[in-house]
């Protein structure tokens, strides 16, 4: 799937891209969190989803509740597991962590899985917030479907912003990687509750306009890619959503991080781990201070 982000980065920047090199497939199989502690959760739905075909079968497993997930979640996370459903009637692993009115939705990368953003999660969740993480349809435990359906990623995100309130958020913070980040733009632009936009190494265009939706969010925006992403054109496509961002000009900003790693593989590379972590905290509790 980082081919067809590729080729569609190919068509959105008019030089470079043909000459370049292609950068090594990012990957799919983020290593599983090693250091997160316990934190409090409310319970999930009692009765798992009907069975489906999973798009990774090889990576799928069930929880002793019946609920598939990603094979990369620890069992520790098992009583989290939780399943959404979307307009169009799929079903959709997900991850519920931390309480509270203070809601977060994290989307992962195209190609990735549930597991992207789960050691942020968890840290975030010990700080105070509830925060949900998700697996898109086509992706690891979730359901096969025409891959990678990205024109449908709204629909699965859409799902997780309502099951995220469902379970108490009444201010959000969405935030997104790739062509998730792509999708948590378009998502933030139409709720009346948003807080905050965090935005990594994102395409201005990835299963719809980013940068027309993005214009109408005016609250705080945090930008971060690393200038040689995809061969020097992920930057170009970050830059496009700052500069279309609706937040004031002092309340968005956009991180240029050394190097060329793409979306949440930056926050575990040692390279930029500590410093982008320590960014994203501090944006994240500035949102939600009144």
């Amino acid at each position: 799937m980082h081919r067809l982000l590729l080729a569609l980065l190919c068509a959105l920047v008019v030089s470079g891209c043909s000459a370049a090199t292609p950068p090594p497939a990012p990957s799919s199989t983020p290593p599983a969190p090693t250091t997160l502690t316990s934190t409090t959760a409310s319970p999930p739905p009692a009765t798992p989803p009907p069975d489906y075909d999973h798009a990774v079968p090889e990576r799928t497993r069930k929880t002793a509740q019946g609920f598939p997930v990603n094979t990369c979640v620890p069992e520790k996370y098992d009583s989290r597991v939780l399943s959404l459903t979307t307009s169009d009637g799929l079903h959709l692993p997900a991850i519920d962590l931390g309480s509270g009115d203070r809601g977060i939705l994290l989307d992962h990368e195209s190609g990735y899985y549930i597991c992207s953003w789960l050691d942020t999660a968890e840290k975030l969740a010990a700080k105070g917030y509830h925060v949900l993480v998700f697996e898109y349809r086509g992706h690891g435990a979730a359901p096969k479907t025409a891959s990678p359906d990205l024109d449908d990623f709204d629909k699965d995100t859409g799902a997780a912003l309502t099951e995220l309130h469902r379970r108490g958020a009444k201010s959000v913070l969405l935030g997104g990687a790739s062509c998730g980040g792509s999708s948590a733009a378009r998502l933030a632009a139409q709720e009346p509750h948003l807080v905050g936009l965090l935005i990594l190494s994102s395409p201005s265009t990835c299963g719809g306009d980013s940068v027309a939706a993005i214009r109408t969010v005016t609250k705080p925006a945090f930008f971060a890619v690393e200038p040689d992403d995809y061969s020097g054109n992920m930057i170009g496509e970050v830059r496009k959503l700052y500069e279309a961002s609706g937040a004031p000009a002092d309340r968005k900003h956009l991180e240029i991080l050394p190097g060329g790693t793409h979306g949440t593989d930056m926050l575990r590379d040692p390279a930029t781990k500590d410093r982008l972590e320590k960014l994203i905290f501090d944006f994240v509790d500035a949102c939600f201070t009144p």
